[in-house]
Order: C-alpha cells, then structure tokens, then sequence
C-alpha cells in the first residue's frame, strides 16, 4: 500500500482572520486514504482547533518562522527551528499572511520536498515577498488578478495554480432567520437592512455606507464585525451623528449567528478598497443575498454586475447611492438578483472545488 502524503499546514493563529476557517474547510474535505495532514499553530486558542483535533487531525503549538535580523545568527536559528519537524512532513502548506521567508528555509532544512503558500490579500511589496514567491514550488492564488500583478515574470508564472475561496454551501443556505434582530435594533419591519459582514476598518469602507442612510431614508445600515481601528469606528458614529441617521446605523461587533443575521437582512454590502477572495461575499451570495460590491480583484471576476450583483467603484458615492435605491425601491430586482446569486455560489462558490484543486496541486508536487 502506498505510503500517505504527509502534509504540514501553517498558520500564525484561528482568531485574527479568516484564513483559519478556510483551511480546516480544505483539511475536511482531503482524502485521508492519500493524505495525512497536520497543523502547526503559532499561538493555540479558538474553536477550530478543538474541531481538528476531534477529527484526527493533531495540533501542534510551536514557532515555524524566526526573526530575520540579526543575519549572523540566521542559519543557526533556522537549523534549531527545523528539530520539531525534521524528516515528518512530504509538503509544506502554509497560511501565514505575513511577508516572511524563513518559514520555507525550515521546511527545506527539515526535509521536506515542497513548500507551497496560499496568497490570500493583495499586498507584494516587499523583498521578503518576492524571495517568498521564489523559494516556494507553488503558488495558490485567490484571484486572477494576483497572477498578473504579483507573479506575472516567468520564473513565478509557472508556479501559479487559480484556486478561490469556497464555502460549505448547504449549512448557511438551510440556516433559519434571525426572527429577533429587527426588533432588538428597533428596525421597523418595512425597513430595508443592508448588512456588511467584516472587521471595521479603513480598508474595508464601511464609512461608504452613511451617506447612503441620508440619500435613502427606509434604509437601516448593520455593521457585524470586530472594531480593528477604535478612531475609524468612532468617526463612522459621529458621521451618522452629524447626518442625522444616528438610529440607523448599528454596529454590533462581532456575531456568533451570522447566517440568522444576513437571512434577517434585504442587502450585502462589501465596499472594500482591497481584497483577496472575500469568503464573506460568498456566504452572502449562498444564502441568496442580493449585494453591492467593490470593482476590486477578487470581487470583479466573481459577480455578475446588474445579474447577481452590482458592482461599482468604492470611490463613486453617487453610484453607490443609486444601486443601493434601486435594490431598496425594487422587492422584485432583490427577488431575482437574489436568485441568481445562490446560483453562482452554488456553481463557483464551493469548498469541494477548491479542496479538489489543492489536491490537485499536492499529487502534482509529489508527482
């Protein structure tokens, strides 16, 4: 019997970003007849770890990088990184969104044939993302944009597979409404509720949404996820404040039900000024929303503008303003639009495409 590929999985932590949930999807859905996957954590802690380990798979808390500086010392460090993982693992995965490159020099001193890395946002500036992108044998790209931006020379072009965020499609399209939430906002119940789902920062343009309650009075405004920038939060407050619509806009933080909340809403919103494959535009998408989103990489390839969504420049208040109205205006338009939203999440949105291409990837590299 052919002996299983081992394979390394990274990850700085579960709780800081979305990329956790998006590799224990992958680590789900892999042949355990042909796989054996592992995880290494940099700092233990969330539900998803617990979740693994109830599945089979073993967590392991230890350091996968080390500091650059000082040079001198480099090799030594990395030589003393590689002893937890010496000869254990055929590939390497890694989901560190950091810039760093002395996680593939461990995994090649500790033996490992191939290390490969997902590129999750749209930052490439630095040299340590370049010497990334050259010590790895594949690169996974969220979006096609990635591949001509980032990885457009030839010694990094042929190390790049396509491969998008996808979503377990089924749990959030059969999870019920939450029934309760206009009533705990004081939402009337002819109200319109355009939702957004992310961390409240600059980079994702909540702020884009206030004028949008002046301009369109039965319109409420949820905002559900973790303040990262206190000031930026605030001036979403005191924006609303100085525009009168103080009581429609509610900022909830982070929620535990986000299927009851998008399921209890008429509109998605995801204005971002960048993204990489936003997982959130696809639950959205699942659960039949209809949305209003950025014409960014990520988004642009993924929506059909005036079909399953519009799209529009998150610089541009006045279209902005007028989809939203249209959508707001038109029980029909976000029937339909709706509609053929779940289409396309049912079509290009799911987890076992992307599991099945990354597996793909791994018999390709062991090949």
């Amino acid at each position: 019997m052919q002996r299983k590929v081992r394979i390394l999985y990274t990850i700085p932590n579960f709780v800081s970003a979305g990329s956790g949930q998006a590799m224990v999807n992958i680590i789900d859905r892999l042949d355990r007849n042909r796989f054996e996957p592992t995880v290494v954590v940099g700092k233990l802690g969330g539900d998803l770890v617990d979740h693994l380990e109830s599945s089979g798979v073993r967590v392991i808390e230890a350091p996968f990088s080390v500091d650059l500086q000082p040079l001198s010392s480099l090799p030594l460090r990395i030589w003393r990184a590689r002893a937890p993982f010496r000869r254990q693992f055929d590939l390497w995965h890694s989901f560190n969104w950091q810039g760093d490159f002395t996680e593939p020099l461990i995994a090649y001193t500790s033996g490992a044939r191939s290390w490969v890395f997902t590129k999750k946002n749209m930052g490439f500036g630095t040299k340590s993302w370049k010497i990334r992108a050259l010590l790895a044998r594949r690169i996974a790209v969220q979006n096609d944009e990635m591949t001509r931006v980032f990885f457009a020379k030839p010694w990094f072009r042929h190390k790049v597979r396509y491969i998008p965020t996808g979503i377990d499609v089924e749990p959030w399209q059969l999870a019920p409404a939450d029934r309760t939430i206009r009533q705990r906002l004081g939402i009337p119940g002819d109200a319109i509720v355009i939702v957004c789902v992310g961390d409240i920062q600059l980079r994702k343009n909540q702020a884009a949404l206030v004028p949008v309650l002046a301009q369109i009075p039965h319109t409420h405004v949820i905002l559900a996820g973790r303040s990262l920038d206190p000031a930026y939060s605030d001036g979403l407050v005191q924006a609303a404040a100085g525009l009168g619509v103080s009581g429609r806009l509610h900022l909830l933080g982070q929620v535990s039900d986000v299927p009851g909340l998008l399921k209890a809403s008429d509109v998605f919103s995801l204005l971002s000024f960048a993204e990489g494959s936003p997982i959130a535009m696809v639950e959205a998408m699942a659960i039949g929303l209809p949305g209003v989103y950025s014409a960014i990489p990520g988004i642009r390839e993924r929506v059909n503008d005036g079909v399953d969504g519009f799209v529009v420049s998150p610089d541009d208040a006045s279209a902005i303003t007028t989809r939203f109205r249209q959508l707001a205006d038109s029980a029909e338009l976000r029937r339909t639009m709706g509609v053929a939203a779940r289409a396309t999440a049912e079509l290009r949105g799911r987890v076992e495409t992307e599991a099945a291409r990354y597996e793909t990837l791994y018999l390709e590299l062991i090949r």
